[in-house]
This record gives structure tokens, C-alpha cells and sequence, in this order.
């Protein structure tokens, strides 16, 4: 019986011990893109905020890809910041996880 319990707990630990996976979710449109400057790209928004993705982003090709899309289309977007609660229309955040194309 003490091991069934043993093993319960340590299951229920492991599930519920992880930390929340927050994020915070914008959708806007993309009003500028600025590419140059050590291979960082600026992004302006058309709700007023602003990104900027380093040369050493993973991501960074696609997410200019998907950028030049949405100005070009001039379709909506979604940009994904790695922080909970992070202001819609915050200028300079340096923490995009993503863009959802619409």
C-alpha cells in the first residue's frame, strides 16, 4: 500500500510541478519593417507597438518572411510574446515567440 501511495504522489509531482507556459497574444497588422543595423529587424506595428528580432533568432527568417507577407497582403496578424501579460501596444519588446498570419 505504501509504494500505490508512493508512486500516486510522486505521479501528481511530476504532473502539477512544471511552471505555466504563459504568453501573451497581440493581433494587429504590421505598418514597417526595418532590416539593416548588425542583421536586427524592427518591426512597427499598426496598434503602435514595436519588436525587434536579433541576428541569432532561430526564427528569424520566417518571421521576416511572414512580415513582408502580411505588409505586402496587408493581412492582420498575431504576434506571440514569450510574456504573460505583456502591453499590446509596447514598443521595442525583444521577446517574439511567433506570428500567426490571418
Amino acid at each position: 500500500m505504501k509504494k500505490i501511495l508512493f508512486f500516486v504522489v510522486m505521479v501528481w509531482f511530476v504532473n502539477f510541478s512544471y511552471p505555466a507556459f504563459a504568453y501573451t497574444e497581440c493581433e494587429t497588422g504590421i505598418s514597417r519593417i526595418w532590416t539593416g543595423q548588425d542583421g536586427f529587424i524592427y518591426l512597427v506595428f499598426s496598434n503602435g507597438g514595436s519588436a525587434y528580432i536579433s541576428p541569432g533568432d532561430p526564427d528569424r527568417e520566417a518571421i521576416l518572411a511572414t512580415m513582408t507577407t502580411a505588409l505586402v497582403a496587408q493581412r492582420p496578424i498575431t504576434v506571440r510574446y514569450d510574456a504573460d501579460g505583456v502591453t499590446c501596444t509596447a514598443a521595442n519588446r525583444m521577446d517574439v515567440q511567433g506570428i500567426w498570419l490571418h
